[in-house]
């Protein structure tokens, strides 16, 4: 078994500041646990208003993050020239998308937490019947960030009767900047 050289040079990181990254990216990781069993959150349209700046900025500063770890935290000669590399080139964008999405998991949090019963009006992108391994009976909304964008496990019914550009209302648990989709119906 290949043992780990430590470079004595690379002072380790500061407990308090360990916590914290630990803890922002863990907020990064809360969007995507639901969503891989069915249970998604879609920001309502207002949220994402609200949000969007600030989680392109959180996204740019985790990205930052990420690619000094990378480029100071890691010596190319311990993990091998190749894997620094793809290290170094993929981290900013694994760290954008973390960081993209912590201010999505407090909003989140809060609809599990003190939700109510609400209801928002989408626009429809796309239908896929068959959608994919974690998700079945898809429908892809509109002006949505990626990762909030699908409906999972949507009635026949629906799916026969919508099409691209069409208006659902999605009804669940949720607050004034998302919900948990539980109902989806038509609009007249």
């Amino acid at each position: 078994m290949a043992k780990l050289i430590k470079d004595p040079s690379i002072k380790p990181i500061p407990k308090p500041i360990r916590f914290l990254l630990i803890t922002f990216f863990s907020l990064g990781v809360l969007p995507i646990v639901p969503a891989f069993v069915g249970y998604g959150f879609v920001p309502s349209l207002e949220g994402i208003s609200k949000l969007s700046n600030a989680s392109i900025f959180c996204g740019a500063l985790s990205a930052v993050i990420c690619l000094c770890l990378a480029l100071f935290r890691t010596e190319p000669s311990i993990v091998g020239e190749g894997k620094w590399a793809i290290l170094v080139l993929i981290g900013p964008i694994f760290g954008f998308a973390l960081g993209y999405q912590v201010l999505f998991a407090i909003p989140m949090m809060m609809a599990v937490v003190s939700g109510h019963d609400i209801e928002y009006q989408y626009t429809v992108w796309a239908v896929k019947p068959h959608g994919s391994k974690h998700c079945h009976s898809k429908i892809i909304l509109e002006e949505t960030p990626l990762l909030f964008d699908s409906l999972c496990g949507v009635s026949s019914e629906i799916m026969n009767s919508v099409a691209k550009g069409a208006k659902i209302k999605v009804a669940g648990r949720g607050n004034s900047l998302g919900v948990f989709p539980q109902r989806v119906t038509l609009t007249q």
